[in-house]
C-alpha cells in the first residue's frame, strides 16, 4: 500500500472487499484526513455501488474507474458529491476485480498527482493484489479451523497442546485448571437424537464462554471440556464454576468437574491437568452414586434391578453386553409389569414398571423413525406376542431411530414349556 501510494504521488491509498476486509494507508502529514467510522463506512458503500453497477454493464474481472465531485455527479449522486467535497476529495481512481462468485475486491487512490500513472499501475497489480489478499485471509482461516472445535466454536485439543508450554512460564499463583464431563451424552442421544446431542454439547460451550470469558476454553474430546482461569483465587473459582452448574441445570444438563489449583503444590499445568481429571472421575461417579440412590428408592419393592450389582464378575459381564445390546428387560405379557436387566436404559425414561407398553409407546412417537413407528406399534399385540411365543417361534422387528441407528428388538419365552408365555425377555440389540 505504502508503494501504491508513492508511486501514484496520492493522499491515500485503500483496499476493500464484501468479505468486509477494509485497510488504507496514508501520509502522517494527511492523518488528519484519514476517514473514519461512518464517514469511511458511506465512501466504501457507494464505491462497491458504482462497482456492482459497472460490472452489471461490462460483466468484466477487471474494470478500473475514475470518480471526480464535477458537475454530473452532483446530478446523479448529489450526496455523494457533498462528501466529496466536504473531505477534500478531488478524484478517487480504482480498480474492480469480480471473481465468479461475484466477490468485489477494490484498490484505489485518493487525488492522486497523475490520474494516467495511478489508472495503469492499478490496472497491473489490482488482480495480483486481490488474490494476495484472499491467499493471506485463507491462510488465517486455515490457521484458526486447525485450532478451533467445528462444533462448538472453543478451542479444541491441537491449541490445548500449543498453549500449554505458555502456561508453565506464566508462574502466579492465582491459576486453576477445570476439567469437564458431560454427564449422560449418551443417553440423551439414544434418547432425542445426535442433534440434541450436539445441542447440547454447544449450549455448554456457550455457558463456559459466558461464565469464564476472559479465560482459556477447550473441548479435548467428545464430552470433555478444560478450562484454565488466571489471576482468581480458588473460593471465587468455585462461585464461577456453581453459577455454571445451575445454569446447565436450568436446562437439566448435568457436568461432573474436577478443580485443580496451582498453589496446593503443581509444578506444571500438565500435572494441573491430570489432577483435576482424577477429581472429575470422582465427581462423576458420585453423580452415579446419588442417581442410583434415587431410582432405588423410588423403585423400592418392585423387582428393580441394578446397574451395579457390587459383584465384579456380574459388573464386568454387564459391561460387556452393553457393546453388543441397547438393553434388556423382563417383561410380564399379563401385568405388564416390567424391569430392567441392562443398564442404563436404552429407552431413556423413568421406569414405569406397571405400564411397560404405555413406556414404549411414547418411546416410539418420540425415538423411532417415521417410516417404522407404524410396524413397531403394530408388532407391541401382545395377544399376537403370546400366539407366536406359544408356537416356539421368536418374534423379531428391526427398525431405525431418528439419530439413524438401527436396532433388533427379540421377544423370548422365559419359561420351558409353550403353554406358558406369560414372562418373556425382550432385548434390543445393536445392529
Amino acid at each position: 500500500m505504502r508503494n501504491i501510494l508513492s508511486y501514484t504521488k496520492s493522499r491515500s491509498a485503500f483496499f476493500a472487499d464484501t468479505d468486509g476486509e477494509d485497510f488504507n494507508y496514508i501520509l502522517p502529514s494527511q492523518a488528519k484526513n484519514l476517514l473514519c467510522g461512518e464517514d469511511r463506512k458511506l465512501f466504501v458503500t457507494e464505491l462497491f455501488r458504482y462497482a456492482s453497477e459497472v460490472n452489471r454493464i461490462n460483466n468484466l474481472t477487471l474494470n478500473v474507474m475514475c470518480i471526480k465531485p464535477n458537475v454530473h455527479l452532483a446530478k446523479t449522486n448529489t450526496n455523494f458529491y457533498k462528501f466529496l467535497k466536504k473531505h477534500g476529495i478531488k478524484e478517487v481512481t480504482f480498480a474492480t476485480v469480480v471473481d465468479k462468485n461475484s466477490h468485489i475486491s477494490l484498490l484505489g487512490t485518493l487525488n492522486p498527482k497523475h490520474s494516467n500513472v495511478a489508472r495503469e499501475l492499478l490496472e497491473d497489480i489490482a488482480v495480483c493484489f486481490s488474490i494476495a489478499v484472499y491467499n493471506k485471509k485463507h491462510l488465517h482461516r486455515t490457521e484458526i479451523a486447525a485450532v478451533t472445535d467445528s462444533l462448538t466454536g472453543v478451542c479444541n485439543r491441537v491449541a490445548y497442546k500449543k498453549d500449554l508450554p505458555t502456561f508453565d512460564k506464566e508462574m502466579t499463583e492465582d491459576f486453576a485448571c477445570l476439567y469437564i464431563d458431560v454427564n449422560e451424552l449418551h443417553l440423551h442421544n439414544n434418547k432425542f437424537g445426535h442433534t440434541a446431542g450436539d445441542e447440547m454439547l454447544i449450549y455448554i460451550a456457550n455457558s463456559l464462554q459466558e461464565v469464564f470469558s476472559n479465560h482459556h476454553i477447550y473441548r479435548m474430546g467428545g464430552d470433555e471440556f478444560l478450562v484454565f482461569v488466571r489471576d482468581m483465587d480458588l473460593e471465587t473459582v468455585k462461585v464461577y464454576v456453581e453459577y455454571f452448574t445451575k445454569r446447565l441445570e436450568s436446562r437439566s444438563y448435568h457436568v461432573a468437574i474436577g478443580i485443580s489449583y496451582r498453589s496446593q503444590g503443581f509444578g506444571t499445568a500438565e500435572e494441573m491437568v491430570k489432577e483435576a481429571e482424577i477429581r472429575m472421575y470422582e465427581a462423576k461417579a458420585q453423580y452415579y452414586q446419588n442417581k442410583e440412590r434415587v431410582s432405588v428408592s423410588a423403585t423400592e419393592g418392585s423387582d428393580y434391578v441394578q446397574i451395579k450389582t457390587g459383584i465384579k464378575e456380574i459388573d464386568t459381564m454387564i459391561s460387556v453386553m452393553k457393546e453388543h445390546y441397547w438393553g434388556i428387560y423382563r417383561v410380564s405379557l399379563i401385568t405388564n409389569n416390567a424391569s430392567s436387566i441392562l443398564m442404563p436404559s436404552y429407552l431413556g425414561y423413568n421406569q414405569e414398571s406397571n405400564n411397560f407398553s404405555g413406556l414404549l409407546t411414547s418411546y416410539i412417537s418420540e425415538c423411532v423413525d417415521n417410516d417404522f413407528r407404524r410396524a413397531v406399534l403394530n408388532f407391541l399385540n401382545y395377544d399376537v406376542l403370546k400366539m407366536q411365543l406359544a408356537k416356539g417361534l421368536t418374534p423379531r422387528i428391526t427398525y431405525k431411530k431418528l439419530n439413524g441407528e438401527t436396532v433388533i428388538l427379540s421377544i423370548y419365552n422365559m419359561k420351558d414349556t409353550a403353554d406358558n408365555v406369560d414372562e418373556t425377555l425382550w432385548v434390543f440389540a445393536k445392529d
